[in-house]
């Protein structure tokens, strides 16, 4: 995925990190909209599903003794976080232009957004 200078932006303010959204897209669904964009957001009821999947992820990490300490350790991090982003209240999400697989800007539901959006 590329990510625009504005989404670069936003994911700094919100503190979500590029590997976040991989795993986002990768697990989430994808909402097509007007316009030619897509919302990626993972839904309440897949939810609970992925975060015991990454919990048993993390335990498949920290046992193993074949990986390298820095690549464990990055990898420890990297589920831990998406883990705590998708047992938050208010979930992780981002906008892509379908044309050229760009993300435009990501952020975090809030109940506000949740009402006028869907």
């Amino acid at each position: 995925m590329k990510i625009t200078n504005h989404a670069e932006a936003r994911l700094a303010q919100r503190s979500l990190r590029e590997e976040e959204l991989n795993i986002l897209a990768g697990i989430g669904a994808i909402i097509e909209q007007h316009g030619g964009t897509s919302l990626a957001i993972v839904p309440k009821a897949e939810k609970a599903k992925w975060v015991k999947v990454m919990k048993e992820a993390l335990d498949m990490v920290d046992a193993s003794t074949n990986v390298d300490r820095k690549d464990k350790k990055r990898a420890r991090r990297v589920l831990s976080r998406s883990i705590e982003r998708l047992s938050a209240k208010h979930q992780p999400y981002f906008v892509r232009l379908d044309e050229e697989n760009r993300v435009i800007t990501c952020g975090h539901f809030t109940a506000r957004r949740l009402k006028r959006n869907h």
